[in-house]
């Protein structure tokens, strides 16, 4: 059996600055966690979650005004589809009502020219007065 012969131990230049990359990486990430947080990082992350909430108000908000101009839309349709035969009822209604309003005044006017033609009732005569014993 043959013993492989010893590689070059020794880095190229290519692997030592990945590495020198990954350590730096790395330490990075270390002191972000282990050093405290920014001053202005808690106010920055009560902002954030300021908008958030509101934008999720807002949200819901939309959501329900988009839910009611749906539902007015739906009534509005239901409105016009109505309107014609409610608008053709009342026309037959109104020719209805003039009609009768005619014929009421032809009746007046015949009822006013029957008074006139018929003479006035005389007076009735008085009745003898009763004598007493």
């Amino acid at each position: 059996m043959k013993i492989p012969a010893p590689q070059n131990t020794a880095r190229s230049p290519r692997n030592s600055s990945v590495g020198f990359a990954v350590a730096a990486i790395t330490g990075f990430i270390g002191l972000g966690m282990a050093m405290p947080s920014c001053p202005g990082q808690q106010a920055m992350q009560q902002q954030i979650d300021s908008v958030q909430a509101t934008t999720n108000d807002l949200s819901k908000r939309l959501q329900t005004i988009d839910a009611q101009g749906k539902t007015l839309t739906s009534d509005m349709s239901q409105v016009k589809q109505l309107l014609k035969p409610m608008s053709d009822a009342i026309q037959a209604q109104k020719t209805a009502i003039d009609q009768l309003d005619a014929n009421f005044k032809q009746l007046q006017d015949k009822l006013a020219a029957a008074a006139a033609a018929k003479p006035a009732p005389k007076p009735a005569a008085k009745a003898p007065a009763k004598k007493h014993r």
